[in-house]
């Protein structure tokens, strides 16, 4: 009688576990290629733009985990940047360098953030005539993005920092 009491516990816990994994609802998530293809698609771009690397006087993250605006001097050019692959330092990092094989980074696959333990590879990078333009794409891009995956709203406060 106690086996067969166990054995109904058992079988009730597992039904209950069963219905609870299958009420919750999955939120898909946006993927650092998800922001790739659609700034590609809004911009026309191939996402293989350069910074003379002397240039970049600041970074912005634009989302918690792989988008990235830069800043220039003495242009008024901003870029944005998306990683490989998400890269939590790059919202929390107050400094970041770059790794590049050449003075200038690239949007190729080859180039890096260096942020405190974590090294971001950069999938691509887009060029903008200034800061308004960027940030106007990019909200174009994030708003069709969240509608098309009824996903959270990205951060939509960008942190500031500055580079050294």
């Amino acid at each position: 009688m106690q086996s067969l009491h166990r054995n109904l516990q058992v079988l009730f816990l597992a039904a209950f576990a069963l219905f609870v994994l299958a009420a919750c609802k999955t939120t898909p998530v946006i993927t650092p290629e998800s922001y790739l293809d659609a700034l590609m698609a809004d911009t026309g771009q191939d996402g293989e733009a350069c910074i003379d690397a002397r240039d970049i006087n600041d970074y912005r993250s634009l989302n918690t985990s792989s988008v990235v605006s830069i800043g220039t001097t003495p242009s008024t050019k901003e870029y944005i940047a998306v990683t490989r692959f998400r890269c939590n330092g790059l919202s929390t990092s107050s400094k970041a360098t770059f790794r590049s094989n050449k003075k200038e980074l690239c949007g190729s696959g080859r180039d890096a953030f260096l942020v405190p333990q974590y090294r971001c590879t950069i999938e691509g990078i887009f060029e903008f005539e200034n800061r308004s333009a960027a940030l106007a794409a990019w909200d174009r891009v994030n708003a069709s993005l969240r509608e098309d995956s009824d996903a959270p709203a990205a951060q939509e406060g960008a942190i500031a920092s500055t580079m050294p």
